[in-house]
């Protein structure tokens, strides 16, 4: 865990729960590819810069959820490094509390204030063509996040950030987040279509075909909305649905799995009605989804 493994000529990755990257801009000076879960991954990711005599530069993050930013603030600190990503991007990782605030839907309770929701503040740029290192290439790939972005190095390497999720993480989850599932479906298009070498997922293993892992997150997607289409020919309260669904994937739920599958049962129910398949109705005071047939 946290080996540092070359991935070409420049480039690097250290093998983590959320993979950070390194690329090797010249002689001393390097970039990172977000920076992991917090302040202690952040740390890691300094001492393989610092024992290979590397100086870090600036950080590139693909988005800004807290495993991904979560030692921005401590390097930042330590290096006085730079910091970019995109657009309301740099807007979440200044103001971290928006992160939990968003997935609960009102200001965030104390089991949703951790690490996990919520990294540390750090300070974030726009992410423009003047800034983005030579031979860099930027690719939007929303939907799991606001204007998350894939990254590919001089090396066609492509770090990809949560485009996409291992089989592992699928089979055991099912529920991934998603802020946006039609637009997290043509990103799994367009990650099917990128030229490269290797491609680096933030949670799973660095592949040179991406295309089988971009099929296996696309059916699981199809699957999770016609599961809750079909859990709706009989109309349901947003919590029994997501009990049913528990139910269905054996899995127990926990607050911070409440709060998260909350909004990602949203945003499926959201998809659902844009595409006239879904409804709501009250009745009783009570608001239920109903598909429509």
């Amino acid at each position: 865990m946290y080996e540092l493994i070359q991935a070409g000529e420049n480039t690097y990755y250290v093998d983590c729960p959320s993979i950070m990257g390194i690329y090797r801009l010249d002689g001393t000076n390097v970039c990172a590819i977000d920076t992991g879960n917090d302040a202690s991954a952040g740390r890691k990711l300094l001492h393989h810069i610092e024992d290979n005599g590397w100086k870090l530069k600036m950080i590139i993050n693909t988005h800004s959820h807290a495993d991904h930013i979560g030692g921005n603030a401590l390097l930042q600190k330590r290096t006085g490094c730079s910091s970019y990503c995109v657009g309301l991007e740099n807007v979440f990782i200044e103001n971290t509390f928006l992160e939990p605030s968003f997935v609960f839907g009102a200001t965030p309770f104390d089991a949703i204030e951790t690490k996990v929701y919520m990294a540390k503040p750090a300070h974030s740029e726009e992410l423009t063509p003047d800034i983005l290192p030579d031979g860099f290439e930027i690719q939007r790939l929303d939907g799991h996040s606001f204007a998350q972005i894939g990254i590919k190095t001089p090396d066609e390497v492509w770090f990809i950030g949560d485009a996409l999720v291992s089989e592992e993480v699928l089979d055991k989850y099912h529920l991934t987040f998603l802020e946006d599932v039609d637009k997290y479906l043509e990103s799994i298009d367009t990650v099917q279509k990128l030229k490269g070498r290797l491609f680096i997922p933030s949670h799973a293993g660095a592949v040179e075909d991406i295309v089988p892992l971009a099929e296996k997150n696309r059916d699981k997607v199809y699957e999770i909305a016609q599961l809750i289409y079909d859990m709706c020919l009989e109309p349901k309260t947003l919590g029994e649905l997501q009990k049913m669904i528990f139910d269905h994937y054996g899995r127990v739920i926990t607050v911070p799995q409440y709060v998260l599958t909350g909004s990602i049962i949203k945003s499926y129910l959201s998809y659902l009605r844009k595409k006239g398949r879904m409804d709501l109705v009250i009745e009783d005071n009570y608001v239920l989804w109903k598909s429509i047939k």
